[in-house]
């Protein structure tokens, strides 16, 4: 059990729901100034984009979480998931004092060591997921994230 599942599901809630609350304080913040609903919209789209981001990382995770309850063979990777996306967002998680430095170092090992033992599984998974021999010879697959 390498990640808890509620205290995942709630950084990831919280992160949506600050994102939520500050874009709209900028949109709001925009208009008053006058601008229209489409230039504020385009000043804050990466905020919008990162809202968009943090909405499905919640749904994905929520969908792993469902099927732990029925295949306890997901468990591992729905900690992956969670894990990975903490580390890939570690900054917002740091800014916001969610996560300490240390914490994202321990998170850093447990990505390596989670992706390490599903490597034996990688067949296996790409079989569930009935991933195509097209896509996973498709261009620039491997290469790395970020």
């Amino acid at each position: 059990n390498h990640v808890p599942r509620a205290r995942n599901i709630d950084e990831f809630r919280m992160r949506r729901e600050r994102l939520t609350i500050s874009l709209a304080q900028r949109l709001t913040h925009r208009l008053k100034e006058g601008d229209s609903i489409a230039a504020a919209l385009n000043a804050c789209q990466d905020h919008a984009l990162s809202l968009a981001s943090a909405y499905a990382t919640e749904c994905v995770y929520e969908a792993f979480a469902r099927q732990v309850k029925t295949h306890e063979s997901f468990r591992p990777l729905r900690d992956l998931f969670a894990l990975w996306t903490l580390e890939n967002e570690a900054a917002f998680f740091l800014e916001k004092d969610l996560l300490s430095s240390s914490q994202i170092g321990t998170i850093r090992g447990l990505v390596l060591k989670l992706s390490a033992e599903l490597r034996d599984y990688a067949e296996e998974l790409v079989n569930y997921f009935d991933i195509s021999d097209r896509l996973l010879g498709a261009p620039g697959l491997l290469d790395p994230v970020g």
